[in-house]
């Protein structure tokens, strides 16, 4: 009978994901996550404000703008214009619902999709973009 070897999982490299992605922190010190393409999250998204929540032409057009983004770096998303593939940076003043105690205050960015009648509203951390509201009908913030 053959015996039975002891397989351990593999373990990534230090700074390299399963995959072989490498992540922006990996060596020394911090290092600008802007040169790299963007993750997003929906950890913290609020009820009311999720994907659940949007019509089948909206939830289209909102996995269409993140298909978009994931292609270009942070770099190139600040250089893009305020109201295409960019995001703009919303005052907690501004905010018309709670902001939940994990997001910056100064923080809080929104980018538009399906035309201008819905937002992406959430916060950046790293190479992250953690949507919190799906917007579909303006209502998180004040213009």
């Amino acid at each position: 009978m053959a015996q039975r070897r002891n397989l351990k999982p593999s373990q990534p490299k230090p700074g390299k994901s399963a995959l072989g992605i490498v992540h922006p922190t990996a060596g020394s010190g911090k290092a600008s996550t802007d040169e790299f393409v963007p993750w997003f999250s929906l950890e913290h998204v609020q009820p009311g404000y999720c994907v659940t929540d949007c019509q089948q032409q909206e939830k289209a057009a909102c996995l269409d703008k993140l298909r978009r983004l994931a292609r270009m770096t942070w770099t190139q998303i600040k250089l893009s214009d305020r109201q295409g593939m960019s995001f703009e940076i919303i005052a907690a003043s501004s905010m018309k619902v709670p902001i939940p105690a994990v997001i910056p205050r100064d923080g809080i960015r929104s980018t538009y999709f399906n035309g201008k009648n819905c937002r992406l509203v959430g916060f950046r951390e790293g190479q992250v973009f953690h949507i919190v509201w799906i917007d579909r009908d303006l209502s998180t913030y004040r213009h």
